[in-house]
């Protein structure tokens, strides 16, 4: 009996320092070892100045950064431009970019954690774009193990800035590269005949209002 009890307090305390090592090896062990590593990339846009003036040309950043804790390899950009705005240039020093009228598409061989780059994107607005029309880019990066998706988009919006004073802008519909006017349904292409006689309609207001005010 006492030979089975002294047997049980044996097997106890062997398990007691296994248990101990077990846990001193996990708190000695580097970070990295506890989650595997994975790159993380985001994209922001800004820009100075939200204006798109007719015949005239919009600027604005790009900003692609690592903030996972591997190296981020493969990355693509994609940038999308909605009409009337038709693509200049871009300036990107660490990246190959392919340029149409209406996108951007680039590819970086590495980043890493932490780092970031920046991509500075011109778009000229034509001579007769719309007024009360806003414009909406669309970005977005990716890399392959990326862990947090929701993070991988970007978008800025610009307003057309023509004849019209500038408290009649407040009610502009936004286009983005696929979106249709919500007032008259209309597809893009032909967004520019609506917006036209929207304004045209809003400059007949305005001018009847300030004949009964005078």
């Amino acid at each position: 009996m006492a030979g089975s009890k002294l047997g049980a307090r044996r097997v106890r305390t062997c398990a007691v320092a296994a248990g101990a090592v077990v846990a001193l090896a996990a708190l000695a062990a580097p970070a990295g070892a506890q989650g595997a590593a994975a790159p993380d990339v985001t994209i922001a846009a800004a820009t100075s100045s939200d204006a798109a003036v007719p015949g005239g040309t919009v600027t604005y950043t790009l900003t692609v950064t690592n903030a996972g804790s591997a190296v981020a390899s493969d990355v693509r950009i994609v940038d999308v431009a909605p009409a009337p705005l038709s693509m200049r240039s871009v300036t990107a020093a660490a990246a190959s970019c392919a340029l149409s009228t209406t996108e951007l598409g680039c590819a970086v061989t590495s980043i890493e954690p932490g780092a970031s780059l920046s991509l500075e994107v011109v778009a000229d607005v034509p001579p007769d774009a719309p007024n009360l029309v806003r414009l909406a880019t669309a970005a977005s990066v990716s890399a392959p193990g990326d862990t947090t998706p929701g993070n991988d988009k970007a978008s800025l919006t610009f307003t057309v800035v023509g004849s019209l004073p500038a408290d009649t802008l407040a009610a502009a519909p936004v286009l983005g590269a696929t979106d249709t006017l919500p007032e008259t349904g209309a597809p893009r292409d032909t967004a520019a005949t609506a917006a036209v006689a929207l304004a045209a309609a809003g400059g007949i207001l305005l001018l009847l209002g300030r004949r009964f005010v005078h």
